[in-house]
Formats: structure tokens, sequence, C-alpha cells
């Protein structure tokens, strides 16, 4: 994979897909406490960590951060 300030683009978009992720995390908290009321945040990713990975996914760190409350696969 190309390399851009010495890290692979891949890698770029996995920490720009997380933060993504984190601010999607933070404005449904901030509703949840507006409204009174939970609101989940889903993600829809690849089965396979391969096919997430080469997008810039990490489902894996968003479960582990409690950034999603749910993960729904598709082949």
């Amino acid at each position: 994979m190309p390399l851009t300030n010495g890290r692979s683009l891949q890698a770029q978009n996995t920490q720009l897909m997380t933060e993504f992720v984190r601010r999607v995390r933070a404005t449904a908290d901030e509703v949840s406490a507006a409204q009174q009321r939970p609101v989940s945040v889903y993600a829809r990713v690849f089965s396979y960590p391969s096919a997430n990975a080469a997008v810039g996914l990490d489902p894996a760190a968003w479960l582990r951060e409690g950034l999603v409350d749910a993960l729904i696969t598709q082949s």
C-alpha cells in the first residue's frame, strides 16, 4: 500500500474512520441525554477482518472502545 507521511493509506483510513465513529458515538450520547432515552449506534461491516482492514475499518476497536452497540455483518 502506498505510504503517505510514513504511514500506509490503509492505516490513515482506519484512523479517519475510527475518529468518525467516535464522533457518531459522541453525537448519539448527546442526543440520548437531551431526549432522555437510549440512542444506539450500529455499524454494518464485512464478515471477514481482512476485508474490513482493506477498506480502513476496525470494528474490533470500535467494540473495545464502546463506540458501537452492535455490528451487522455482510459477506
